[in-house]
């Protein structure tokens, strides 16, 4: 039932409304959010810690609430202030209404507030402390209670909110398989940070904030990572201490005098990449990019960019490093000729070398990856329409593959590229259904993860892809026409097979052989590729999550549906370890002895991550 509340601010202002979730009376610094959603996200964000929230957008809690969309084991926030809490989910995938998920977490929930005043009123007054209250209590007491409570200047609340011992981030579903380990400062880390560097390859380990760079750097890190948080920057020396001896190790800034360029390229069908970083006095003093055409071959196109890049108004430094070896020389004459400069060539060996210069390959990637965003890859779509017989250019192509590990976990993967590139918005994954315990059917798998997609497509009256690609060969085509001809769809079909990368056709008994360096070949096994990378990721996933359950219902208390909110609230066995054991107990709905269990399996069983 609805109570009234009071909002008391430190210079006396004074706000009513009524208390829908939580009880009492609570302080801290209040701020207001203009974000127009995730407010489930706002409440766990560590940012927020101990601060009273205001929601500038009129309605709060429509969708409902979902422990997935927390951004950390806890709620942060003590208030949550909002014009208007609504207690309907109109998302039925959402587990609770939000004023019960905030009641869950003890959070005061307050509506009915002129939250338009008040933010005005915090925009002209700047950061004030203040408190919110559902008890019938004197303004006056409240407004000295607000002056009485620590002021933000000098409050290292990073100690507050950190993890408590190093742990690894668990990847988002999909994730590609890591290639670079990056180390991450909890100084209030958000869990889709912590995913969005995992959907860009890489390992991810979470220390807390208190962690020297000397220990980060025994990790032997390709990067690291600092996060965001609350209180006072000035106050966490700490921090600023690992930073300078970071900053002073760094890749670009390595303080060798000695004057050298690493250039580094990237060669994509019919374009070549060229990113090139100028060192001068140990520091990155230019970052150059460059897309050109590619004509010849690649050692052709290096030593004609080489050739056209230095010149009497950029003279070359004496020490060039390439990626890799090719033919120098002819280029080293015409530069000493032409420019009056002695030049050496050279590859990385050394460790401070290697590293400038993988971070060099990894820009002339992803400056190509963005051009071929900006103008698509029409060029092998018409090869691909022309040596596959397509009545259309293939600019939607859908792909399929199908993994396992010895018959458990059965995942078919669905990618979508449009246009020759990746559409990550058209993802889906579907767990097949059809094969019973243990048993291992390629085939039936492809019958229905195609059934499954294209039935509803047909239902919905969707667009159809111009292309479909199956990762496999005769069999595995066959298998997925059988059920496009049940549902009356005449779709282009498509194999491509991994042996020799033969293409197979519905009606055709002889396989396709593209040129290895054909483009239309190129866009096949890139599709191929990212099927099987995907499909393979979310099977390890899967796998990884049954083995995590068992450890956690090993514990006596924890059911199947305890496991399930215990997972759902922290998102690994790492962070359950990390976390105290009266928010495991809160989570969970357990007592503190079965909570502190949980925690020692966990602390026992980082390897299920």
């Amino acid at each position: 039932m609805p109570r009234p509340a009071v909002i008391v601010l430190e210079d006396g202002a004074i706000f009513t409304g009524e208390a829908l979730a939580g009880a009492g009376t609570v302080g801290g610094e209040i701020v207001f959010t203009t974000s127009m959603g995730g407010y489930q996200e706002i409440a766990t964000d560590p940012s927020y810690c101990g601060q009273l929230v205001t929601y500038t957008f009129p309605m709060n809690g429509n969708y409902g609430a979902d422990p997935e969309r927390d951004e950390s084991g806890k709620a942060h926030a003590r208030a949550v202030i909002a014009r208007e809490i609504t207690n309907y989910r109109f998302n039925r995938a959402s587990r609770l209404t939000w004023l019960d998920w905030l009641a869950e977490h003890g959070v005061l929930a307050v509506s009915g507030v002129d939250t338009r005043a008040l933010t005005r009123h915090i925009r002209e007054k700047g950061a004030l402390r203040a408190v919110v209250s559902s008890e019938a209590r004197e303004p006056r007491g409240l407004r000295k209670a607000a002056q009485g409570l620590p002021k933000m200047g000098g409050l290292d609340l990073a100690r507050v909110v950190t993890c408590e011992t190093p742990y690894e981030a668990p990847a988002p579903l999909g994730a590609p398989a890591p290639d670079l380990h990056v180390v991450a400062y909890d100084f209030g880390v958000k869990r889709s940070m912590l995913g969005h560097l995992a959907e860009r390859g890489f390992r991810v380990t979470v220390v807390p904030a208190q962690t020297s760079a000397r220990e980060v750097l025994k990790r032997k890190p390709d990067g690291v990572f600092l996060s965001n948080g609350p209180g006072d920057p000035a106050a966490v020396g700490y921090a600023v201490k690992a930073v300078e001896l970071f900053v002073g190790r760094s890749n670009v800034q390595d303080f060798d005098p000695a004057s050298r360029d690493y250039i580094a390229w990237h060669c994509d069908g019919d374009l070549v990449a060229f990113i090139v970083f100028t060192m001068r006095d140990g520091r990155m003093k230019g970052r150059d990019s460059f897309i050109a055409p590619l004509y010849g071959t690649e050692e052709e196109a290096i030593q004609s960019f080489l050739v056209s890049y230095y010149s009497a108004e950029r003279l070359p430094p004496p020490s060039i490093y390439l990626m890799k070896t090719t033919a120098t020389k002819p280029v080293a004459q015409y530069i000493r000729r032409e420019l009056g400069v002695k030049t050496r060539f050279l590859i990385p060996k050394e460790q401070r070398h290697a590293a400038s210069m993988n971070l060099a390959i990894q820009n002339a990637r992803e400056e190509m990856i963005k051009k071929r965003r900006e103008i698509g890859d029409t060029q092998a779509l018409v090869e691909l329409r022309s040596a596959l017989g397509l009545a259309s250019l293939p600019m939607r192509i859908e792909g399929f593959d199908i993994a396992h590990l010895a018959g458990k976990n059965t995942v078919a993967s669905l990618i979508s590229f449009k246009n020759g590139i990746p559409d990550k918005r058209n993802y889906r994954y579907f767990r097949i259904k059809s094969l019973g315990k243990g048993a291992i059917d390629d085939f039936a798998s492809i019958r229905e993860a195609v059934a499954r997609r294209y039935t509803r497509l047909v239902n919905e009256e969707a667009e159809l892809p111009d292309l479909i690609l199956i990762d496999g060969g005769a069999g595995q085509v066959s298998a997925a026409k059988e059920i496009l001809d049940h549902l009356g769809l005449d779709c282009e079909l498509a194999g491509l097979a991994k042996k020799n990368e033969e293409v197979y056709l519905p009606d055709r008994l002889a396989p396709i052989v593209l040129p290895m360096d054909s483009p239309a070949l190129r866009v096949l096994v890139a599709i191929r590729d990212e099927t099987h990378r995907f499909a393979t990721g979310l099977s390890k996933k899967l796998r990884t999550r049954d083995l995590r359950f068992t450890l956690l219902t090993s514990v006596e208390g924890i059911g199947e549906a305890r496991a399930k909110r215990l997972m759902k609230a922290f998102g690994s066995m790492a962070a359950i370890a990390a976390a105290e054991a009266e928010t495991i107990a809160r989570a969970a709905g357990v007592s503190l002895e079965i909570a502190l269990a949980v925690k020692e399996k966990a602390s026992l069983s980082y390897g299920a991550d």
